[in-house]
């Protein structure tokens, strides 16, 4: 099948402030995105793959869909490849802007899937779409009840992990306790020392995670502080409210080198072995974690859930 590529430019609202660097990428005021369809043909849905800061124009699922008589869109925000100046209320105003012109395209269905990261945006987005209540989120943020979000017709998770609140703090190495001195070191919680494994005993896992925790709240307080100071009436010079916020240490989630009893991770990278990017496949969920609450596709008989509800033939579903 032929596909057609086309490159999408989506209206963009001015920014309010100076959070990417590039000063052409700001007066262009543009959302962009690919788009990869069926050649000669105009499906009725589009579907929108989405992430605060990741490439997503080249998505290897984008062909598999345009294959499957759907319209693949891979979208890029404001911020992408820079999680430095990251407000995801931001990517919210983007993914609308993207939304509104699909519709203007002539799209009657306009459905969003997030990848990855992506999963902290789109169900954000539904949300705040349909009944919107985030009006001066934490570090200044947009006002989503005056941003007109229109409403997805469905949305989806791909590879999506719980939170980036979670992930960030389980991938803390709480072995640092001077965050100016990162190189000095809590022996005690050094996963790296292979006199704590791996595999690593229950206890220092247990020590090990709310290490972890006590870590992102002593950074919270900082930061918390920091921001506090540079918002205070008194803060010179007005509207100078922009300061870089290094956190050291942040890959040292123990199920790098150590599953446990943690299945899902083994399951994830034996079945990702076998899928080909080529070839997206919809992936069939049939449990779901105790401990992070998270959908986790099964693969013990060694069988690929292929994609029955996006089929190859020229009709398209939603």
């Amino acid at each position: 099948m032929e596909i057609e590529r086309n490159l999408l430019a989506a209206p963009q609202a001015a920014h309010t402030r100076v959070e990417i660097y590039s000063g052409v990428a700001r007066l262009a005021r543009t959302v962009w995105a690919s788009e990869l369809r069926p050649g000669g043909a105009r499906p009725k849905t589009a579907v929108m793959i989405c992430h605060p800061t990741a490439n997503f124009l080249g998505h290897y699922a984008l062909p598999g869909l345009a294959a499957r008589g759907l319209a693949g869109i891979g979208l890029t925000t404001r911020y992408v490849g820079n999680d430095t100046s990251l407000f995801l209320e931001n990517c919210l105003l983007d993914m609308g802007s993207m939304v509104a012109h699909l519709r203007s395209l002539g799209y009657e269905h306009v459905v969003a899937i997030g990848n990855s990261g992506g999963a902290s945006i789109v169900p954000y987005y539904q949300a705040q779409a349909e009944s919107p209540s985030v009006s001066d989120p934490p570090g200044g943020g947009a006002d989503l009840t005056t941003a007109g979000l229109q409403p997805l017709d469905a949305i989806a998770m791909l590879n999506a992990h719980p939170s980036r609140a979670r992930l960030s703090t389980e991938w803390l190495d709480p072995a640092i306790y001077d965050e100016h001195q990162p190189f000095e070191r809590d022996a005690a919680l050094d996963m790296y020392d292979p006199v704590h494994g791996p595999p690593y005993s229950p206890e220092f896992v247990s020590a090990y995670r709310a290490a972890q925790l006590e870590r992102n709240r002593r950074i919270t307080r900082q930061a918390e502080a920091q921001l506090a100071a540079l918002t205070s009436p008194s803060h010179r010079p007005a509207g100078l409210d922009d300061l870089t916020f290094v956190v050291q240490g942040t890959m040292a989630d123990l199920r790098f080198l150590d599953p446990g009893k943690d299945r899902g991770v083994g399951l994830l990278q034996e079945t990702a072995l076998r899928v080909q990017p080529r070839d997206p496949e919809i992936l069939v969920g049939q449990r779901v974690d105790k401990g992070s609450r998270v959908l986790r596709m099964d693969d013990r008989h060694h069988q690929l859930h292929r994609a029955a509800t996006i089929p190859r033939a020229s009709g398209e579903t939603i």
